[in-house]
């Protein structure tokens, strides 16, 4: 696999802001068509759906993704993991709506929910064939298709709620799902195979760290807020609680403009860390000057955010959220203050995965989970939400120190051998 990596980067980002801005119009729509009270039901049962995506996906995209990049896209090792992920999903996608629809007494609640869990098994699909563009280098083919599943859905959704009037939340998410399932027949036939249960034991034995980092990393983004609100009417009231909530949306908007980066460099750190490859000691060391400098910029990044955030925090939450926000500026800085290191992270999982240690890197997660667990309720009884940013901002800040100590290890011993 040969590409230009600020080409790569440009597609994916070009792709990654044509779904965002296809599914923020979309939301819109559906906020202002559903009303307050079905809009609430409809996005409780999507976060539901989310959270079920980690386990139905469970990391496979990034385990194909990587053996594309060792093996050759078209190596039967690739093709028997794409079997087994593919296995995996369907069962995964079935059981969990299977149990939803028993589980929540099979009534409208119960067969949205199902519906909407089957539709993540779609966009796990998605994302199988997207891991395998990726290993070949197909990085603008990749965001066309990730682009056009995201059309389609949206246009089906759109024409079920304005165009017949329909307001049934299962009804949107199957057809979102039908959507999916029509770019995947009409264009990934050619990267799916049959479903295999065959090596699924070793298979597992890969992919459950990617599984474990899955969820982990959804702790990592989004276990403060569960926290912070389960404080909520005690140390932290609900005013301030909102205006935390409001500066976090800033904080994943500056994780996904750098993801597309971390979408590519696995690949090309992949190339570079690849077994048996000529010229190890050249690679090795063109790997951990590139993944160095790389984190330095990116750390830096996130440190002159924080910088702006706090000459012109109030300024920019008015902007974005409305006049009442203002008093928001204050705290931004706080809550941004986590990006540095976050920023610095989305080079390090790449790096760990390339060098065969996600075990390793699921380790130093799980010790930041623990950090933001234990530190959050402690750090907010005594500073309210600014200490429970800078708990954010150390389990991030632990996830980073630790990390790098295990990369460094381990390109030291890429360049020793």
């Amino acid at each position: 696999m040969r590409f230009d990596l600020l080409r790569a980067v440009a597609w994916q980002a070009l792709g990654a802001v044509f779904c965002a801005g296809v599914s923020f119009a979309l939301l819109v729509m559906l906020a202002r068509v559903l009303g307050a009270e079905s809009f609430g039901r409809y996005v409780f049962l999507l976060n539901l759906g989310i959270l079920g995506l980690v386990s139905i996906e469970a990391g496979w995209p990034t385990l194909l993704y990587r053996a594309g990049v060792q093996n050759g896209e078209q190596s039967a090792e690739l093709r028997g993991l794409m079997g087994n992920a593919l296995a995996h999903v369907v069962v995964g996608a079935v059981l969990l709506a299977t149990l939803a629809f028993v589980g929540l007494g099979r009534g409208d609640e119960g067969a949205a929910l199902s519906l909407a869990l089957l539709c993540m098994g779609g966009v796990a699909v998605m994302n199988l064939v997207s891991g395998r563009m990726r290993a070949a280098g197909l990085f603008g083919m990749e965001a066309v298709w990730q682009s056009a599943g995201r059309v389609a859905s949206a246009g089906l959704v759109a024409a079920l709620v304005l165009g017949l009037g329909s307001q049934h939340l299962g009804g949107i998410f199957a057809a979102w799902g039908l959507g999916l399932l029509l770019v995947i027949v009409l264009w990934g036939r050619a990267w799916l195979v049959w479903p295999a249960g065959a090596g699924m034991v070793a298979a597992y034995r890969k992919v459950w760290p990617f599984l474990l980092m899955g969820g982990l990393a959804v702790w990592l983004l989004k276990g403060d807020v569960v926290l912070l609100g389960g404080l909520r009417g005690g140390l932290v009231d609900s005013q301030s609680l909102s205006f935390y909530a409001a500066g976090t949306r800033l904080t994943e908007a500056c994780l996904l403009l750098a993801a597309p980066l971390g979408n590519v460099l696995l690949g090309r750190f992949t190339q570079l860390a690849k077994p048996g490859a000529g010229g190890g000691l050249a690679r090795g060391r063109r790997l951990r000057t590139l993944a160095l400098w790389l984190t330095v910029g990116l750390t830096l990044a996130g440190g002159l955010v924080v910088l702006a955030a706090a000459w012109g925090g109030g300024w920019l939450m008015r902007g974005v959220f409305g006049e009442a926000y203002a008093p928001a500026g204050a705290l931004l800085p706080w809550v941004l203050g986590m990006l540095p290191f976050a920023l610095g992270n989305v080079v390090l999982v790449p790096l760990l995965t390339s060098l065969e240690r996600e075990r390793g890197l699921a380790a130093c997660m799980a010790a930041g989970g623990v950090v933001l667990l234990l530190g959050l309720p402690w750090m907010s009884a005594m500073w309210g939400v600014r200490g429970g940013a800078l708990a954010v901002a150390l389990a991030h800040g632990a996830v980073f120190v630790m990390g790098w100590m295990v990369a460094w290890s381990a390109l030291g011993e890429d360049l020793r051998s």
